[in-house]
């Protein structure tokens, strides 16, 4: 008999914020006269909920055949089943991470491989390293979050180094709701804070190399696309500090303005439209008696944005290749 032909109850020692809410599901609860099923299963997230868990094994015998596990125990993960262990709108594609981090369990508890799993519904993403999968299976992925009925969260952890442009294209176009990246060494930190801090909120990201000049970007995007093409071409677009606004609302801010007008020269790169149009004026005219204040979007006019015009004007790198 299959697991989905099966009465099964979870018990949950605690409710999480992904914890199923079927009628199935108990929550640090006893048996009662009316429970009847083909296997009870407690299912224990925190280590600390072990010794609750074991009573609750205990509790759940005489009902029926009990099976103990989760992540608390550190056993190696199978496939996935939607609604069974996490709420639905949960998914894992893939299980396992191909680096050796000392401070890490999944490669050991996954046996040291990375495994592709069938690809369910869901769009909160909780793959240990989804970005080290195969292309094939990462596209699989992206067209099943393209059908859901909410944005994307990928929540498992998305690999820094891992995150070439092309990929970082393709994360815009899915509209994620949030995003979490993960770091493993010292130089993935770095990264991690340069490019990624800020980018799935709509607060402000400021980066501050003490220099005289800055550059400030409307979107996200827009500064990981000069990031990329500075690396590459670092005499037409040359390092700066930067301030990631992620909404032109932000302008307000009067951390924003105090730290542009720390610089010499501020260059912007705006939105080719409307908007843009005034919150470079109106930015103009707030600070401009204090630094000199450039309108960058004749670099990339007949473009909706900067990452649109570096996106269709130059080679983008394919999947899994580092820049």
């Amino acid at each position: 008999m299959n697991t989905t032909d099966k009465q099964i109850i979870r018990v949950f020692p605690r409710r999480t914020k992904a914890t199923p809410t079927d009628e199935l599901v108990r929550i640090n609860a006893t048996p009662s006269m009316f429970d009847n099923a083909d296997e009870v299963h407690i299912s224990v997230a925190f280590t600390w909920d072990i010794p609750r868990a074991e009573w609750l094994e205990k509790q759940w015998q005489s009902v029926a055949p009990v099976k103990l596990g989760g992540p608390a125990f550190n056993e190696r993960g199978g496939d996935f089943v939607p609604g069974m262990y996490l709420q639905n709108g949960y998914v894992i594609t893939s299980r396992g991470c191909t680096n050796r981090c000392w401070f890490c369990s999944v490669p050991k508890r996954e046996g040291y491989n990375l495994r592709e799993l069938p690809v369910t519904d869901g769009w909160i993403v909780t793959d240990d390293n989804l970005l080290a999968c195969s292309s094939g299976h990462i596209d699989t992925v992206f067209e099943m979050l393209k059908r859901q009925p909410h944005r994307p969260i990928f929540a498992g952890g998305l690999e820094a180094q891992l995150l070439t442009q092309d990929m970082a294209f393709r994360l815009k176009e899915l509209k994620p709701e949030r995003m979490f990246f993960a770091y493993d060494m010292q130089e993935d930190y770095e990264v991690r804070n340069e490019y990624f801090k800020g980018c799935t909120n709509k607060d402000i990201t400021i980066i501050d190399k003490s220099m005289t000049e800055c550059n400030l970007f409307e979107g996200f995007f827009d500064f990981l696309s000069y990031e990329s093409l500075s690396k590459r071409f670092p005499a037409l677009y040359p390092q700066a500090n930067t301030l990631v606004l992620n909404s032109t609302v932000n302008l307000e801010k009067s951390t924003v303005e105090d730290f542009l007008k720390k610089h010499d020269v501020v260059n912007c790169y705006f939105d080719n439209d409307k908007n843009g149009e005034t919150s470079f004026v109106g930015l103009k005219e707030k600070i401009g008696k204090c630094c000199e204040i450039k309108d960058k979007r004749s670099v990339y006019a007949g473009h909706k944005d900067f990452n649109e015009f570096v996106k269709k004007s130059y080679r983008i790198p394919q999947c899994g290749q580092r820049l």
